[in-house]
């Protein structure tokens, strides 16, 4: 009987294992500095995550989450500025970022020993410590505070801001044509304005480039149609081999926020019920995207609404409602699949003594 009881129990818990096989990702709450909302919109390879976090008066700062205990870092401010946005950190714990219109470097350690880069917006910050935004144009950022910056240009317009950079001092963001239309750009790092136009996914219509890998794949969004029926779409840039309409999970719209090593795609797309819904996308094209939603526990509550960050262990963050309605900063973890392959064993050692 004793035998019998332990089959019964895993069989049983195989049969839950089976029921959940879609399950593919963990959620952690990343928790608020007493608030109800935050955003993560960066992570790491270490596992760092960086965003923004409300207070108990709802003001906004700049947070360097604790993805274990919630013991959140307030990351302060700058001089003159109260609320706060860290946008950007790297595999050295650098965290850049906003603090109303100005650029920081903030410190990690929250004790406020925060650089003021300027009047502009910082966005991304890669593992050589090179800083990229805004400061009246696309911008490379003096890390030191003393203003020794580069200006990027724009491709023959008026305007330019650079949202992204990779390990290589690749820079990509968005510029101004002339003509006035915007195209995603890559941008010429030393200044002398031989910028690349990334191009669109239709002829005449806009596109802006927000991440970029180590292999020089950028993605962003890109217009698709004309007139009433233009809709932006998620769009995956190459240079080698063209750009790519990653579409959508059902609705009009999507956008792609961040791309890792290994070609891994989030963002954000509507469903065919007009809803935000975090995404992974395919990266071919084919349309194979997968609704973040349907890869985590159902009885988890939670609706995933956006996905800003992935870094090269799969791992992914974003904001979405979380069991009490609040929106509220998120990871995901990938679900090791060991465990599901060592449950089948067991049971097939089961099985066999049984009979």
């Amino acid at each position: 009987m004793k035998n019998k009881s332990i089959l019964i129990s895993v069989i049983t818990l195989f049969v839950t294992a089976w029921a959940n096989a879609d399950v593919l990702y963990n959620i952690t709450d990343l928790g608020t500095f007493g608030g109800n909302y935050s955003y993560a919109y960066s992570i790491n390879n270490t596992g760092q995550v960086a965003g923004q976090s409300a207070d108990l008066y709802n003001v906004f700062r700049a947070c360097l989450f604790d993805t274990q205990n919630h013991n959140n870092i307030n990351l302060g401010s700058v001089p003159g500025q109260s609320a706060s946005v860290a946008s950007s950190i790297n595999d050295l714990g650098q965290i850049v970022g906003n603090a109303g219109s100005q650029a920081v470097l903030f410190d990690p350690t929250g004790n406020g020993n925060n650089k003021d880069l300027g009047i502009g917006q910082a966005w991304s910050i890669n593992n050589n410590g090179q800083i990229v935004g805004r400061l009246g144009l696309a911008n490379i950022f003096d890390p030191t505070g003393n203003g020794n910056n580069i200006s990027l240009g724009t491709l023959g317009g008026e305007w330019s801001e650079a949202y992204a950079n990779n390990d290589l001092g690749q820079i990509v963001g968005v510029a101004a044509r002339s003509g006035g239309l915007e195209h995603a750009c890559l941008f010429d790092p030393s200044g002398l304005g031989n910028n690349i136009d990334l191009g669109s996914l239709w002829t005449g219509n806009s596109s802006y480039a927000y991440s970029i890998n180590n292999h020089g794949l950028a993605v962003g969004v890109a217009n698709v149609g004309k007139g009433e029926s233009e809709w932006p779409h998620a769009c995956l840039f190459d240079l080698n081999n063209g750009n790519t309409d990653l579409g959508t999970i059902g609705g009009k719209e999507s956008v792609a926020w961040s791309i890792n090593d290994s070609g891994v795609i989030v963002g954000r797309s509507y469903t065919e019920l007009g809803v935000w819904h975090a995404t992974l996308f395919d990266q071919t094209g084919l349309g194979n995207n997968i609704d973040l939603n349907a890869v985590i526990s159902p009885v988890s509550n939670w609706l995933l609404e956006t996905a800003y960050g992935v870094n090269n262990n799969g791992w992914i963050v974003g904001c979405g409602r979380n069991p009490e309605g609040y929106g509220t900063a998120y990871l995901l973890t990938p679900v090791p699949e060991p465990a599901t392959l060592l449950l089948f064993g067991l049971g097939a050692v089961m099985l066999r003594r049984k009979r």
